[in-house]
């Protein structure tokens, strides 16, 4: 996990990495990189099950926040 990481984080505009338990990672990315991000991680990394996206709407900010669930079912890895 610690090489995906390392390799997301040299190729991506990625922050506030969570490490939630052995199963499951979280992490931020700006619009900007979002979907390219979504494409290396379904072509390359093996994350081909979308589990659930969904939308946190700061509506007094104008402001909304996507988070998608991806599964990777050979290492039975989530992220997030």
């Amino acid at each position: 996990m610690n090489e995906l990481l390392d390799r997301l984080q040299r190729n991506f505009d990625i922050s506030d990495i969570n490490v939630r338990n052995p199963a499951m990672t979280t992490l931020k990315t700006g619009k900007d990189s979002a979907e390219t991000l979504l494409r290396e991680l379904r072509a390359r990394e093996g994350y081909t099950h979308l589990n659930f996206i969904t939308c946190i709407d700061y509506i007094e900010t104008g402001i909304f926040t996507l988070v998608y669930m991806l599964h990777n079912y050979t290492s039975r890895h989530t992220l997030g």
